[in-house]
């Protein structure tokens, strides 16, 4: 009930998410493989998605959510469902 994930994959979804990371979260996402999460500040950060893209599934604090998503829509992300 505390939460949103928000998930972001292609092709340029790591740069585009890292553009709303701290320092720290950069640093804490580099190299990160496949199937792996880290908890970076209020963020936990994953590379557990099944599309076959890179990409993050971010969990979030809700009241910071629409904030993240704004940011993700403004550097160039474009939103569709993942079913």
């Amino acid at each position: 009930d505390d939460l949103s994930l928000i998930a972001v994959q292609g092709p340029k979804a790591k740069e585009k998410a890292a553009t709303l990371f701290t320092d720290a979260q950069r640093q804490a996402v580099e190299g990160m493989k496949p199937f792996f999460g880290v908890q970076a500040g209020d963020l936990f950060i994953a590379t557990t998605g099944y599309t076959g893209e890179a990409g993050y599934e971010i969990a979030l604090p809700n009241e910071q959510a629409v904030d993240f998503w704004r940011g993700l829509l403004d550097a160039g992300v474009k939103p569709c469902g993942l079913g």
